[in-house]
């Protein structure tokens, strides 16, 4: 037998001999390392069953703790779900401008938001456009621009937008008079005007003709309003109380005018265009039989402090404590007329002129700035001469 495995071996050659012994080295290889993994893998398996023992326990542990939590939730008595809850998923105003149409109930509407909510400031700018009005409305990400004086006085409208850092607004045209439109069609060419708000009445001036082509070529959306629209414009809102019903007489365009009030928080503001006698006495009945509120804390007199613009029943309802009047220097209307200042020095308001006329001071760009609960004043030219250029006020309300 000796024999026969020497001669057996004797016969394999050197090349064979060689990959049987790496065969060898590779099969016992494996075997040790099967060996060695063995033992290992009864580790992990040790390890996941400690995971899952431990995982139950502390699911038991949450569950005890949820509960404990839940007591203590109920035993606290100043403790309010609904406003936990609404802080929770409160969402952030959209857009610029959102409408909601008169009657028509808004859908998912919050709940109207106390003052300790309001966030940020609202910032009314009352731009000196000369004999004209412009008005630059800003909260937060969102702007709106209401009129934008006379076509001379681009560069006035335009400088406002650029010192703000705004680029991308809302339009509200309160009436197609010129000293109220004139830069409404450059403003669309020159930014992104995101639509444009005003009232439903055609006139035949070239003003309002060259922007409702404007429009048109721009792409930019227009919509009519009128009493009973309300608009949000950040975490402000913009309800509008006139016009209640249009003239017939296309040369009226006054009487056209777009009224609206601007609330944030405890702050309110009253822009009546250039509505007459006549407008303000019709709104003002529309307002009391829909309980619509005309108080407010600023009002931007009509028709440039014109006296066919004062009815004082209104204003007498608006008890505002400041008076904005914007007209141009020594204009050749008269404008603010002695009887709207006579009446303004009797109710006791502070009234500012962003022009001055014949010994009345003016302000230049008259800046308001609202935080919810007080107005800061600030004048960008103050002829007046004061020391100090800022006047704040409380809500009394």
């Amino acid at each position: 037998m000796g024999i026969f495995k020497k001669f057996m071996w004797s016969r394999v050659s050197r090349k064979k001999r060689m990959q049987l012994f790496w065969l060898a080295v590779i099969v016992l290889s494996l075997i040790v390392l099967v060996f060695i993994l063995s033992n290992p893998l009864k580790g992990f398996a040790n390890l996941a069953n400690e995971y899952q023992s431990e995982t139950e326990s502390n699911v038991e542990n949450n569950a005890t703790g949820l509960d404990q939590f839940a007591q203590n939730m109920q035993q606290e008595q100043d403790f309010s779900i609904r406003e936990f809850i609404s802080n929770l998923f409160r969402k952030k105003q959209e857009s610029s401008l959102e409408l909601t149409a008169a009657g028509e109930e808004p859908q998912n509407e919050p709940e109207e938001e106390s003052i300790s909510s309001v966030s940020g400031e609202l910032v009314v700018r009352f731009v000196d456009v000369g004999q004209g009005d412009c008005t630059l409305i800003t909260q937060g990400e969102d702007a709106v621009m209401i009129d934008t004086g006379y076509y001379m006085q681009k560069e006035a409208c335009e400088s406002a937008l650029y010192s703000a850092g705004i680029s991308n607004f809302s339009l509200i045209l309160t009436h197609p008079d010129a000293d109220h439109i004139g830069n409404a069609d450059a403003l669309c060419r020159d930014f992104y005007v995101s639509e444009v708000l005003m009232p439903d009445f055609k006139s035949d001036t070239t003003v309002y003709e060259i922007n409702m082509k404007a429009f048109e070529d721009t792409g930019t959306p227009y919509e009519y309003v009128a009493a009973g629209d309300e608009y949000i414009l950040g975490g402000a809102k913009i309800r509008f109380f006139g016009p209640v019903t249009l003239p017939e007489d296309p040369e009226d365009t006054n009487n056209a005018s777009l009224m609206m009030k601007i609330e944030f928080g405890d702050t309110s503001f009253l822009i009546i265009g250039d509505a007459e006698l006549e407008e303000q006495e019709e709104t003002f009945k529309w307002a009391k039989d829909n309980k619509f509120d005309l108080s407010c804390d600023v009002l931007k007199c009509g028709h440039h402090g014109s006296w066919n613009s004062l009815y004082e029943p209104l204003y007498r309802a608006a008890g505002a404590s400041h008076y904005i009047i914007s007209c141009g220097r020594d204009n050749e209307y008269g404008h603010p007329s002695d009887s709207v200042i006579k009446y303004l020095e009797r109710s006791g308001g502070t009234y500012y002129l962003t022009e001055g006329r014949y010994g009345i001071p003016g302000r230049g760009t008259i800046t308001a700035t609202s935080n919810g609960s007080a107005i800061r004043w600030s004048f960008s030219d103050d002829e007046a001469g004061d020391d100090s250029l800022i006047d704040t006020i409380m809500n009394a309300a």
